[in-house]
């Protein structure tokens, strides 16, 4: 059963507004913003990002929004329609990222070098927690999170991810083996520059992407936290 999301006062006019004007408009536009799709009989739409099922519904002076988690995280769900929302509008004002190009890392993107803080701890949570992890329990977590495995030359298993336009991350991950720990990295679709979305707001995106993963992983295989419950912990 899809539970209620309180929006914050501040946005609801304003989000209200731009969802009115996507589902009038291009039905492409909720699309491209972040796969949704317009709903048949209302006014509204319906969404899947990392995992979390969204239903909005717009009327002449509300926005309504509900979901369902399977990791049951209010949190996230909180967090992460602000940033579809953030995504809807870019994509009305016409700042479309164009896919298919290069792959860097956060230090590249603006104002990335501030971030490498947070792509290390990223990074460092990555491999101690998906040690030993098998290929079929982390495709059906790549699954429940939206993304889909990709082939790379050197890891033992990559998949990507593209929740909202102009942000789309890239995870591979390294067994270690012979004494040689294991590593990981998580490169960025450079695409997100020509959009101009603030370094902020990928930053957390990518954070709720790796813990989400890793939680879905733990979910599918039964495995217990090595070292760390959570990301942010």
């Amino acid at each position: 059963m899809m539970k209620r999301l309180e929006i914050p006062r501040e946005y609801l006019e304003k989000f209200n507004v731009s969802v009115k004007s996507a589902v009038s408009g291009d039905p492409g536009i909720i699309k491209s913003a972040f796969g949704g799709e317009i709903l048949k009989g209302c006014i509204g739409f319906e969404a899947s990002v990392l995992g979390i099922k969204y239903q909005v519904l717009v009327s002449d002076d509300s926005l309504e929004v509900f979901f369902i988690d399977p990791l049951e995280r209010d949190v996230d769900a909180s967090k992460l329609i602000i940033y579809m929302f953030n995504a809807l509008e870019r994509v009305l004002a016409g700042r479309v990222a164009s896919y298919g190009r290069r792959l860097v890392g956060i230090a590249q993107l603006k104002g990335g070098s501030s971030a490498q803080l947070y792509e290390k701890r990223m990074i460092n949570y990555l491999a101690v927690e998906m040690d030993g992890s098998g290929i079929p329990e982390v495709e059906r977590a790549v699954n429940a999170l939206g993304g889909r495995m990709i082939s790379h030359q050197t890891a033992t298993w990559s998949f990507e991810v593209n929740p909202l336009n102009g942000v789309r991350i890239m995870v591979a991950f390294w067994q270690g083996e012979d004494g040689i720990p294991s590593g990981a990295s998580i490169l960025f679709g450079d695409e997100s520059i020509d959009v101009d979305i603030p370094i902020e707001e990928i930053i957390v995106v990518t954070e709720m992407t790796i813990d989400r993963f890793v939680e879905f992983y733990r979910r599918v295989s039964g495995r217990k936290p090595k070292l760390f419950r959570s990301l942010y912990l």
